[in-house]
């Protein structure tokens, strides 16, 4: 069960438990940075996500949660495979640690990240030299 204020709120034979919509952000960012091929997780801006709400959206429904999440990819990586290791990753961390039921997860990918020359990276579209 979700709350109206944002915590996610559930009850067990020995009471009921709240955790604070930080602690799904939280979650969330960690499951995506698990994932190999994910450069970084972005905000819908496309900058980088300094904290772990930044980058996730999360709509809280009564039944559940949607989610959206923003990612740069290293260069090489198939794209819909790397966004189904994160839809995967999300999924099994939320239910690892939270009794939320997870309705949809949408992964955008903003952003392609290269490795130069001399190991330094690069962004999509930036000049060689």
């Amino acid at each position: 069960m979700v709350m109206n204020t944002g915590d996610i709120g559930y009850s067990n034979n020995k009471g009921k438990v709240y955790a604070s919509r930080d602690i799904l952000y939280s979650v969330i960012s960690l499951a995506v940075n698990e994932v190999k091929g994910v450069a970084s997780i972005m905000t819908a801006r496309k900058t980088v996500a300094k904290k772990p709400g930044d980058g996730v959206k999360v709509n809280f429904l009564n039944n559940g949660v949607e989610i959206v999440v923003y990612v740069k990819v290293h260069y090489n990586v198939s794209v819909p495979e790397i966004a189904s290791r994160i839809q995967e990753s999300i999924k099994n961390g939320i239910a690892s640690m939270l009794d939320v039921k997870v309705k949809k997860i949408d992964v955008n990918v903003v952003g392609v990240e290269f490795l130069g020359v001399n190991g330094g990276a690069q962004l999509a579209g930036a000049k060689g030299n």
